[in-house]
């Protein structure tokens, strides 16, 4: 509903308060609160999400309106002695208005209340900050000498801009799961997950997931190093904070189900990596001192048939020693172009070459998009010696009839 601003500015006492919480990984208990505004009177009620980040709105009411909400959140909050954090999703460019400091100077007029600057989070929207990143920067260093916390929100919908990112620091980064709501859109969105959590893990920050409406929405928060969650199928938004165990329960038995699922896939994974080194060891033992590797992996796709569908032997600097062997249907075709190609620059090619040399066995990947063709795929690569290696591309369609490999 669509609330006129000069109502709200004009009715502050109808602008309440309410709370979802944030659950912990490590103790399955709730930490701290989102404090989301909602405007109630007699036959107005809304949320005002929408208010606070509309940029038409003028910041002097919308400066006011939250400056109201944070002091009002922060004294039941107190009133309440809850331990934890309170978190305020804000339009960054209100933090740059306020430049009289009337919302850090309401946090810190809770101090000798025992309520301490650093148990409040500054979640902003990463799309918020385009065209202000000078700006805000600025704002954001200075927020933090008070001991403010900052959170970047990232929608899955806008991708990853790290350039945005990086220069905050933030202390959080946290990624929506609502469009996750069909498990088929999992696989597509590891990319995007894979690249926010190497970011987080460089900078320091913890990942929080939200908008957690079913169990495999968890499952994949949960999976890709999810710290906080927050959504539905844990709690809702409410007037009043709810006790800290509240969905432990529920927690608890999805995490063991999700650790039980995760143990088969391992299982599976090494099972298949152990078949494979079984069934290739014996050929790459002729192939050790005679380099014929055009040879060796035309012999290699015999034995692996439907399983692979690329093959080809590199040097341990990442250099193409063979032609790329392609299957196209039944048929197996040689791609020369590939020789002498390298592949060093590939992500882990040079730390599993090294693994590989010292252990003499084999390495399944992690899932992957394929870069010709745009297939989920898993790379088996085999030491030959010291310093050559097979590499074996497996079919999509091998791993999805096999169960537990993608």
């Amino acid at each position: 509903m669509n609330i006129d601003p000069l109502d709200i500015i004009s009715n502050m006492n109808h602008l309440l308060p309410f709370y979802e919480p944030f659950f912990s990984a490590e103790d399955l208990q709730i930490v701290g609160y989102e404090v989301m505004g909602k405007f109630r009177e007699e036959h107005t009620d809304g949320d005002l999400d929408s208010f606070f980040m509309d940029q038409q709105i003028p910041e002097e009411y919308r400066l006011e309106a939250y400056a109201h909400l944070i002091n009002r959140a922060l004294d039941h909050f107190i009133q309440a002695q809850q331990a934890g954090f309170l978190a305020f999703r804000m339009d960054p460019n209100i933090l740059i208005y306020d430049v009289e400091e009337t919302i850090i100077k309401t946090i810190l007029s809770k101090k000798e209340a025992g309520f301490l600057p650093s148990q409040i989070i500054f979640v902003l929207p990463e799309e918020s900050l385009k065209g202000i990143e000078g700006s805000i920067e600025h704002t954001v260093q200075f927020i933090k000498t008070f001991g403010i916390r900052i959170a970047i929100e990232n929608a899955e919908s806008s991708g990853v801009r790290l350039e945005r990112i990086a220069p905050l620091s933030p202390h959080f980064i946290r990624v929506h799961l609502s469009s996750l709501k069909s498990q088929s859109g999992t696989i597509g969105f590891d990319e995007t997950i894979y690249a926010l959590s190497s970011f987080a893990r460089k900078i320091g920050a913890t990942l929080m997931f939200d908008k957690i409406e079913m169990e495999h929405q968890l499952m994949f928060a949960w999976k890709n190093g999810g710290r906080y969650y927050q959504g539905p199928l844990l709690a809702k938004s409410s007037a009043v904070f709810e006790k800290k165990d509240k969905s432990k329960e529920l927690l608890k038995k999805e995490l063991s189900r999700f650790m039980s699922f995760e143990k088969k896939k391992l299982e599976a994974l090494k099972a298949l990596e152990t078949m494979l080194f079984e069934d290739l060891n014996g050929l790459l033992d002729k192939y050790k001192h005679n380099h014929a590797f055009e040879e060796l992996i035309l012999e290699a796709a015999k034995i692996l048939k439907d399983r692979a569908f690329r093959l080809y032997v590199c040097d341990d600097d990442g250099y193409q020693l063979s032609s790329n062997l392609l299957r196209q249907g039944d048929q197996w075709i040689n791609q020369k172009e590939y020789l002498q190609k390298n592949w060093s620059w590939r992500p882990y090619f040079l730390e599993n070459v090294f693994k590989m040399s010292r252990s003499k066995q084999g390495l399944l990947s992690d899932l992957y998009s394929d870069i010709e063709t745009g297939e989920w795929i898993r790379t088996f690569s085999i030491p030959i010696t010291n310093r050559f290696f097979l590499f074996i591309d497996l079919s999509y369609s091998f791993l999805f009839e096999e169960e537990n490999l993608l």
